[in-house]
């Protein structure tokens, strides 16, 4: 009889991991909205697994200026691991828009020579402001006849695009009647 060798074929199994990817999710805000819950996406899961089998969690942050300086911020999601899965992450952005243009404007005021100074105030456009502005004249109830600034400042107002317009106070002459 003849003999037939046979080869001797062994499997081997490649031990690779499956690929798992969490992706931080991006967003685009503008300087006076509140920032986001931050949040990511993963792909690549195998058996209707979920993040139940990661043995750490994973961990978000985006390091964000206090003032919410317009620009772009990486948001970045790390520190996810899992036994059966090679995890990789990907960045994501937070543009920050600068806030819509407000302006305060003083309003113009007319007043007679001697007269009581009229309350100073102001007209706001292009949005609605937090707190109120500084107004301040330097004309009082003896000012002669002329033009004062009507000064604005900031005062109490937090806005990060924020324009004050100065106005003026116009002292008119008063009438003097003479009677024979």
């Amino acid at each position: 009889p003849r003999s037939t060798l046979f080869p001797s074929t062994t499997l081997f199994r490649s031990a690779s991991k499956a690929p798992l990817t969490f992706t931080a999710r991006s967003y685009t805000i503008k300087q006076t909205d509140e920032l986001p819950a931050f949040a990511y996406d993963v792909t690549g899961f195998k058996l209707n697994e979920t993040t139940a089998v990661l043995t750490s969690q994973p961990v978000i942050s985006c390091n964000v200026p206090e003032n919410k300086e317009p620009g772009t911020y990486p948001i970045t999601v790390s520190g996810a691991t899992a036994g059966n899965y090679e995890v990789s992450f990907v960045a994501g952005t937070l543009t920050i828009l600068q806030a819509d243009p407000v302006t305060v404007t003083a309003d113009n005021q007319t007043k007679v020579y001697g007269d009581a100074m009229p309350k100073l105030t102001w007209k706001v456009v292009g949005g609605t402001l937090t707190g109120q502005p500084q107004l301040t004249c330097e004309a009082t109830q003896q000012s002669p006849v002329g033009t004062y600034p009507i000064t604005v400042a900031k005062g109490t107002i937090d806005y990060p695009n924020l324009t004050l317009v100065d106005g003026t106070l116009t002292v008119t002459k008063a009438p003097l009647t003479f009677t024979a």
